[in-house]
């Protein structure tokens, strides 16, 4: 386990706690938010983020009086007594030592423009599914690839919200036929030099159930800080 910097993890909380309108105090162990759930759902919805350094729950008002008194042990089972049902549960992993990593002299920097081809066959390579559970956005700000006999068989997309958080999130594809090849710990290795040069550093969000995504940023070093989780009514 590597020493998190006091540093690292403050930034990354005030980073956080910016997002939020957090109540005073906290209740129950509970900080409070009435709007940063609508993010997720038209209707009711119940967002949680827990890290070591704090809890916050955001939901409608006349819910948050209802659930606020469960501890964060029987939450879940509570919702779910409300019909209320996981929709999204991820993680946050971030990187508490990045002096070790250099740009890769075969990953590319992609033009979602001049290289549009390239990317189009790529994408259509790969089934909805895959794309969807990479959740590759397109209108992230920057691209990054690996060739193999000329055909783009992995790539990485980063983005961040300038002037609200250091950090830049990414989604990551490679293709079936070119796994197990070491192309996504070399795009992410790549990715983490070239965000130093910027002044940021990387945040690699994965779904708890997605175990090589999970492995491949762990063998990096990646730790896990936060967990977030989007309860929504049950259609």
């Amino acid at each position: 386990m590597l020493i998190k910097s006091s540093a690292k993890t403050a930034e990354i909380d005030c980073s956080w706690r910016n997002q939020f309108e957090l109540s005073q105090k906290p209740y129950n162990g509970y900080y409070y938010d009435s709007q940063f759930w609508k993010r997720f759902s038209e209707h009711t919805a119940v967002y949680l983020f827990q890290s070591d350094a704090f809890t916050l729950l955001s939901c409608p008002e006349n819910l948050w009086h209802k659930i606020k008194h469960f501890q964060p042990s029987e939450l879940e089972r509570k919702l779910n007594n409300l019909q209320l049902f996981c929709e999204y549960d991820d993680v946050d992993y971030h990187l508490f030592n990045d002096n070790t990593f250099n740009k890769d002299a075969d990953v590319f920097t992609l033009n979602i423009e001049s290289n549009n081809e390239l990317l189009d066959v790529f994408l259509r390579s790969n089934s909805a599914e895959v794309f969807e559970k990479a959740d590759f956005e397109l209108d992230s700000h920057f691209f990054y690839g690996i060739l193999e006999e000329g055909k783009l068989v992995a790539a990485l997309a980063s983005y961040c919200y300038e002037g609200k958080e250091p950090f830049e999130s990414l989604s990551l594809l490679v293709s079936p036929k070119a796994r197990e090849k070491g192309y996504g710990k070399r795009l992410l290795s790549h990715l983490v030099a070239e965000v130093k040069t910027r002044d940021r550093k990387v945040r690699y969000r994965v779904n708890i159930e997605n175990t090589p995504s999970i492995k491949l940023c762990e063998s990096l070093g990646f730790e896990a800080y936060n967990r977030l989780r989007v309860f929504t009514q049950d259609e």
